[in-house]
C-alpha cells in the first residue's frame, strides 16, 4: 500500500499532463500551471528533507562503526 498511492499519484498527474498537452485549452492552461505550483511547492518542502535524512543516517553510520573504518 505503501508504494500504491505514490504510483497512482504519478500516474493520474501524468496523464493530466499529457491530456492538457496534446488538448491545449483555457482549462488544461489552469490546470497544468496550478499543477506547476504545486509542484514546486512540494519541492522546496522535500529537498531539506532529503539533505537532512540523508545527513542523519550518514552521522549515524559513523558513530555506530568506528571499528570497521580505514581511517
Amino acid at each position: 500500500m505503501r508504494r500504491q498511492i505514490p504510483l497512482y499519484i504519478v500516474l493520474v498527474s501524468g496523464i493530466v499532463f499529457v491530456v492538457q498537452f496534446f488538448i491545449p485549452s483555457h482549462e488544461s492552461e489552469f490546470i497544468f500551471e496550478y499543477g506547476q505550483d504545486w509542484v514546486m511547492v512540494i519541492g522546496i518542502l522535500a529537498l531539506p528533507l532529503g539533505i537532512w535524512s540523508y545527513l542523519r543516517k550518514t552521522w549515524q553510520t559513523a558513530v555506530k562503526k568506528p571499528k570497521e573504518r580505514f581511517f
